[in-house]
């Protein structure tokens, strides 16, 4: 087992380390995200190697101050420290010494006329000692880490579990969508695509084989929010992220109760996907389309489990600052240069070596006896005349007048001065003499911190309660709320009020309440008002309603407003009312997001005036959007009347938000858009009529399909009429097979899987087997599995011998589906084939048809 000693010398030297990493990442914050993500990375791997450094150094540098010998144990009782923070009660000195149980008991003074026996005294004191509590801390640590590797190991289960009970995609457009992506950012590794029903979103694992999860509703997203998707988590296989992320797990379950390690794993996560997003971006992704499809999938995800050792494309907690990063990006690549890598890795290199390489140095032996005898001698006998000895008897230690002679130094009075907290009763031991050392046990970490909190240094005391949001704890939480309240610096202030929004615990919502309202520095306000939404309660609505309505400064009404638009309570939109008619036109938009979050249908009569008559054509949007959002079919109107807006933007919005509302009553004039002169516009029509899903439609979209001059029109054109399922649509889907465009060919190929009761394949469908593109024969081949004509079986038959084993399998599987004399003998005699997998398809085709 590791020592109390080792586990203090790595914690010690790791601290060291992380603070210089955390002195780099500051440096490097206007480099690309990849270079800090390798500063976390390398200094979480440096603070994991600086135990077995520390063992294995060949030489060492003694500067470190030698460790006190280990302390005995205590005849009677252990004392803990206290802080004399004049916040905690005062002891009341004139009543005796209690139980442990009452942790606010006082330590009386004993009189010559009323003295407590050493058996009443132990009686009350009978708590186990510090001795035995030190040493029962390796087994604690011990603990933590089993439990949190045990957490690491159920991920990996997890995992493989997920993924052997997944099914592999073997949607031609998700598997096109993987190997356009692949090609884009150059990975040529394999990788396995998989659906599966207990992801919430998607993510990344493996570290070895990687395998994308996907979850059930992937199978409804568009082509461009599967290309981000896929861009995205491709990102985290080529930037090898899950090894880091797994480095950085490891990390904290070794530290687990280390919080500058979390802090680190943290950001380490955080830069790790903003790296991601870099990459993604820099394959000319425009920003705010990827930005609205993440903001999408973490919306409608479920707050749902996700393995450890995976890396989901989005949380919530990290969300906001990533979203930012994105929209205010350039769009350049920004990968890590090699130069910046080697700078970065020798910086910690040339820490870690000396820092493992520090040793104690000679130990202080009149100081460790003298702490020794403190603890372990006899007690003096009860009734001394020495006062030192009189008092030292009842509390059961020696005196520390007795204690210094026997060293030589020099004697005096010593104080005892007495505390309480939520940790117990504590005494300190204070000598006047400047000579003398100040003895005490240690302090529980909270009960240190909330002392910490009253730090003469306003830089301390922030450092204190960004400690404490790590400790959900009430005892933390009260200390931070009194902070919050009556800390004379704003700056610590506002720190308060962040870390209790970290907490996100609803016992702090008063203080942040009180704070937002009367609080006299605007950040502060902020700052609570933010910490309100990160609570997301709804009990905090009231505060924010008001915020909203009276604060003069718009940066306070702006958090209020986005707290709002997180807790997602109807009960808000009302108090957010006024903020659409605001002077600025970002707070405006603030509740106009708030609105579209909350998505209740009582918001509509408050937005539709703002899609109207807005000036501020992003107001417009963002207006346009939050209909969209809240899907309710009485935003229709309005919307449909904004199709006529002057700012194109603005009627791209509109046709999105219809498509959003898939209500029937739209189609009309959605055809009309259909003829607009914009073809952005048109193929966001095209799109919308396809996820409404109106037969009036198939007509109008069968003629942009066949004379749109635009190829993304005639392509979502395709997709939208196989999205409707009508078969009358055939006639140009055959058509659109032999279309220029590669994207539409393969789209109307596509569309053919989908229709309903089509019996006999189209002459056009059957030739384009001979396509030169792989994917158009590949969809090709799967709608005619579906249309399951055996007339087909000839012009199938000659795929088996395709370049392509991905094609041959594709047509083993058509012909599994064709219930045809010729069907069965072609799957014989694909028993015999040279590849093993056409073989086993083939087996288990004709398993099926018997």
């Amino acid at each position: 087992m590791m020592s109390l000693g080792l586990i203090a010398d790595a914690v010690l030297k790791g601290t060291a380390l992380l603070l210089v990493v955390f002195a780099l990442a500051y440096v490097l914050k206007r480099a690309p995200a990849a270079t800090r993500h390798l500063a976390w990375a390398v200094g979480l791997a440096g603070v994991l190697a600086l135990p077995f450094l520390s063992n294995t150094m060949p030489w060492r540098l003694s500067v470190l101050p030698a460790a006190a010998a280990p302390v005995a144990s205590v005849t009677a009782i252990d004392l803990a420290v206290v802080s004399d923070d004049p916040l905690l009660p005062a002891l009341d000195q004139t009543r005796p010494i209690a139980s442990p149980v009452a942790s606010r008991a006082a330590v009386s003074r004993p009189d010559a006329s009323a003295q407590a026996s050493p058996v009443e005294l132990e009686r009350g004191l009978s708590w186990p000692s510090a001795a035995t509590l030190i040493a029962l801390l390796p087994t604690l640590w011990l603990i933590g880490v089993a439990v949190l590797l045990l957490r690491l190991v159920i991920g990996v289960a997890a995992i493989q579990v997920i993924a052997r009970r997944a099914e592999s995609s073997r949607d031609p457009a998700w598997l096109d969508a993987l190997a356009r992506a692949k090609t884009e950012l150059g990975v040529d590794r394999p990788v396995r695509l998989v659906v599966s029903d207990s992801a919430a979103m998607p993510f990344t694992a493996g570290v070895v084989r990687h395998v994308i999860v996907l979850p059930e509703s992937s199978n409804e997203w568009d082509a461009e929010r599967r290309h981000a998707v896929l861009l995205h988590e491709l990102a985290h296989i080529r930037r090898r992220d899950v090894l880091a992320h797994v480095v950085a797990q490891v990390a904290c379950a070794t530290y687990w109760f280390h919080p500058l390690v979390w802090m680190a794993a943290r950001r380490l996560r955080a830069e790790c996907e903003r790296a991601c997003d870099d990459l993604v971006l820099g394959t000319g992704t425009r920003a705010s389309d990827y930005a609205e499809h993440l903001l999408s999938i973490v919306r409608s995800a479920a707050r749902r489990w996700t393995p450890a050792v995976a890396l989901p494309m989005a949380r919530r907690s990290e969300f906001e600052g990533r979203l930012l990063a994105i929209l205010e990006s350039t769009g350049r690549p920004r990968a890590v240069t090699r130069a910046a890598s080697a700078t970065i890795v020798a910086m910690v290199t040339v820490t870690v070596i000396p820092l493992a390489a520090l040793a104690p140095g000679a130990a202080n032996h009149a100081t460790v006896f003298a702490q020794t005898a403190l603890y372990a001698s006899p007690p003096a006998p009860v009734g001394s005349a020495d006062a030192n000895a009189d008092e030292a008897s009842a509390l059961r230690v020696p005196s520390i007048d007795s204690v210094a002679s026997r060293q030589g130094v020099a004697q005096g009075p010593a104080e005892i001065r007495t505390a309480a907290s939520d940790e117990g009763v504590a005494i300190v031991l204070d000598p006047t003499s400047p000579a003398r050392p100040r003895f005490q046990t240690p302090a529980s970490p909270v009960a240190a911190l909330v002392a910490t909190l009253r730090d003469p240094d306003a830089d301390v005391r922030k450092a204190a309660a960004r400690s404490l949001a790590t400790y959900q704890d009430t005892t933390a939480l009260r200390a931070l709320a009194r902070a919050l309240g009556e800390d004379p610096d704003p700056t610590v202030r506002r720190t308060a009020a962040w870390a209790l929004g970290e907490m996100e615990n609803p016992l702090a919502i008063p203080a942040l309440s009180q704070a937002l309202s009367s609080d006299d520095d605007p950040a502060v306000r902020a700052m609570a008002a933010s910490a309100l939404g990160e609570i997301e309660d709804a009990a905090a609505v009231g505060a924010l309603g008001d915020a909203v309505a009276n604060d003069t400064e718009p940066a306070v009404r702006k958090a209020a407003i986005e707290a709002l638009g997180e807790i997602e309570d109807p009960r808000a939109i009302e108090p957010l009312r006024p903020a659409l008619s605001d002077s600025s036109a970002e707070i405006r938009a603030e509740a106009i997001r708030a609105l579209g979050e909350i998505e209740d249908a009582r918001a509509i009569d408050m937005l539709a005036p703002v899609l109207q008559s807005d000036p501020d054509p992003r107001i417009r949007q963002l207006a346009a959007w939050a209909l969209g959002e809240i899907e309710d079919s009485r935003a229709v109107e309005p919307l449909t009347a904004a199709l006529s807006d002057s700012d194109r933007d603005v009627r791209i919005r509109v046709v999105r938000a219809l498509a959003e509302i898939e209500d029937t009553r739209a189609v009309q004039p959605l055809l009309a858009v259909l003829s607009d002169q914009d073809a952005e516009i048109r193929k966001y029509a095209a799109y919308a009529l396809g996820e409404i899903e109106d037969a009036r439609a198939v007509e109008s979209l069968a003629n942009v399909l066949r004379n749109d001059a635009d190829a993304d029109v005639r392509a979502v054109a395709a997709s939208a009429l196989g999205e409707i399922e009508d078969r009358r649509a055939a006639p140009a889907l055959a058509a659109a097979l032999s279309d220029a465009s590669v994207e539409v060919r393969r789209r109307a190929a596509y569309a053919f899987s989908d229709l309903d009761e089509l019996n006999h394949a189209p002459a056009e469908l059957v030739r384009a087997l001979q396509d030169s593109d792989a994917q158009v024969r590949l969809r090709v081949l799967r709608a005619l599995a579906e249309i399951e004509d055996p007339a087909t079986v000839s012009a199938i038959q000659p795929m088996l011998r395709d370049e392509m084993t991905e094609i041959r399998r594709a047509a083993i599987r058509a012909l599994g589906e064709i219930h045809d004399p010729a069907s069965y003998e072609v799957l014989v005699a694909a028993l015999q084939d040279e590849d093993p997998e056409v073989r086993r398809l083939a087996a288990r085709a004709l398993g099926r048809r018997n």
